[in-house]
């Protein structure tokens, strides 16, 4: 009888060994699927930044275009002080963007090109309003301001589809 007993117990051994690895296992899933899940949810927020952040340049751009064109009809000191902000602020965004780990290669770049264009619209800018302020302006100064115009537009509206698709 002596030998049933002992396989009794180790039969009751090798049972509660399962129960406790299938509990082990089941604890252990859920932590990693809960784990999983808030990573999730952290790039989703990460990505919903990032498409806010793009469409912000878009305003900015916008904005800074019709605010420069109006000191220069207007000539009132304010729509000068406006279009330079919006224009410092769509610079620093795109450079902030392009220096944001969270990106693709190609949307970094594409944020580097942006903000490059940003500058370059930032020059053409103060080309105008120098140009405008001196009685000196002519048909150059506003197509270099709005060639600047376009592309940073062209290059905000590829970025902003290019983030949306990924």
């Amino acid at each position: 009888m002596r030998p049933r007993v002992r396989m009794k117990g180790l039969l009751t051994k090798l049972v509660m060994s399962y129960v406790l690895i299938g509990a082990c296992t089941m604890v252990l899933s859920i932590a990693v699927s809960r784990h999983i899940q808030a990573q999730v949810e952290v790039a989703a927020n990460e990505r919903a930044e990032i498409m806010r952040r793009s469409e912000d340049l878009a305003m900015l751009v916008g904005g800074a275009s019709e605010e420069g064109y109006s000191y220069v009809l207007t000539a009132e000191p304010q729509e000068k002080a406006k279009a330079l902000d919006k224009l410092g602020r769509l610079s620093a965004y795109a450079r902030e963007l392009s220096s944001n780990p969270n990106l693709s290669r190609e949307e970094r770049d594409l944020a580097e090109v942006t903000a490059s264009a940003a500058t370059l619209l930032q020059v053409a800018a103060v080309r105008m309003f120098t140009s405008s302020e001196n009685h000196t302006l002519d048909h150059e100064d506003c197509t270099f301001y709005d060639d600047a115009i376009d592309g940073v537009a062209g290059r905000v509206a590829q970025l902003v589809s290019l983030v949306h698709r990924q």
